[in-house]
């Protein structure tokens, strides 16, 4: 996992709930990586996982609430980082179903070692609603 993810985390649980609460969250974690999480790097996406599962613990929350809420918090400054010409899209749903074959291709083009989730989705034609499989 690239450590731009780790550092949107850190951010979340910071603006959430304060640094305390991060630095709580850490100490918690039986993590492999020590010490700050640098942007471009690649760190074990295990690593993550162990932080989400002491958030959770700590803040009385539930992994799928976490992520949903992690989600809706990152997509914005993920988006900010990408390359203007990379998102011509009107309409979030168009960017969703983009992410796989357009996002992560480049992100695999720009990280050699970048081993982005694969994302498949299915579309209903409901306007209002867009399956995502992870």
């Amino acid at each position: 996992m690239k450590g731009v993810i780790f550092n949107l985390l850190e951010d979340f649980v910071t603006t959430t709930w304060g640094e305390v609460a991060y630095e709580e969250i850490l100490a918690m974690c039986p993590v492999h990586t020590r010490g700050p999480h640098v942007g471009p790097s690649t760190y074990p996406d295990a690593d993550l996982m162990a932080i989400v599962g002491a958030a959770c613990a700590r803040l009385g929350v539930t992994t799928d609430q976490a992520l949903h809420a992690f989600g809706a918090f990152a997509t914005a400054p993920l988006i900010a980082r990408l390359p203007r010409e990379l998102i011509p899209f009107d309409h979030p749903r168009d960017l969703l179903k983009a992410v796989d074959d357009v996002i992560h291709l480049e992100v695999r083009k720009l990280f050699r070692d970048a081993e982005p989730p694969r994302i498949t989705h299915h579309d209903d034609g409901d306007p209002d609603r867009l399956t995502l499989y992870y």
